[in-house]
């Protein structure tokens, strides 16, 4: 990601990246980051291996990425 965003930076191309993917800015990083004018959306996938024993904390993240789906 920073390498796109310093090509950015220096006139080199543009990118468009997700919100939450962009680093922390102060106003000098030599790139902006605006709103598209529409909403997009994708679909996430989730995967875990067929024959192990998920870690209490991927049975956690499964459940919420569960209960968020179902809010949409």
């Amino acid at each position: 990601m920073l390498s796109t965003l310093t090509m950015v930076a220096r006139n080199q191309g543009v990118s468009v990246v997700a919100e939450m993917a962009l680093p922390p800015t102060n106003g000098k990083e030599g790139w902006v980051s605006k709103p598209l004018n529409s909403v997009r959306t994708r679909k996430i996938g989730l995967a875990m291996h067929p024959h192990a024993t998920p870690s209490p904390a991927a049975v956690a993240f499964v459940e919420v990425a569960k209960e968020s789906r179902d809010d949409l």
